[in-house]
């Protein structure tokens, strides 16, 4: 485990990103499972899983401000090496929950009357629904 400096925004993009690569390798497996085993309960557990990640993932959590993008913080990145989609998905929520937290530590710190304010709460918000939909994903089978 390493510690690094990252943007909000970078890390908002880091763990959208790897959703979204977990999205696109579940829907690789579904597509190409032998058609005997389409209506099995793992490669049905494996679409619902699609399905809620296509819900969130591509909606676009570009912030809106300079000023949050750039904003910093200390994230402790962990190895990605041979991690199962679970770990994976933990990965990218640690990412989002971390940006979340970043944006509430600025909130903290602002006037209520600015514009970005608003956008920060917004985009925690949207953070927030994000990691509790991630959550509700299931990785049954190989290298859940």
């Amino acid at each position: 485990m390493k510690t690094i400096t990252i943007t909000i925004q970078n890390a908002i993009d880091n763990g959208v990103g790897m959703l979204q690569e977990l999205r696109d390798e579940l829907q690789e497996v579904v597509d190409n499972a032998p058609e005997n085993l389409r209506e099995s309960e793992r490669i049905q557990t494996l679409s619902n899983t699609v399905e809620v990640l296509d819900s969130f993932v591509d909606d676009g959590y570009e912030l809106e401000s300079d000023e949050l993008a750039s904003e910093t913080f200390e994230f402790k990145e962990m190895s990605m090496k041979g991690a199962s989609r679970a770990y994976r998905r933990d990965q990218a929520v640690r990412y989002l929950e971390d940006a979340a937290m970043a944006l509430s530590i600025w909130l903290d710190a602002q006037d209520a009357e600015s514009n970005d304010v608003d956008l920060a709460d917004d985009m925690v918000q949207r953070i927030e629904d994000a990691v509790a939909n991630a959550y509700e994903c299931e990785f049954p089978g190989m290298m859940g």
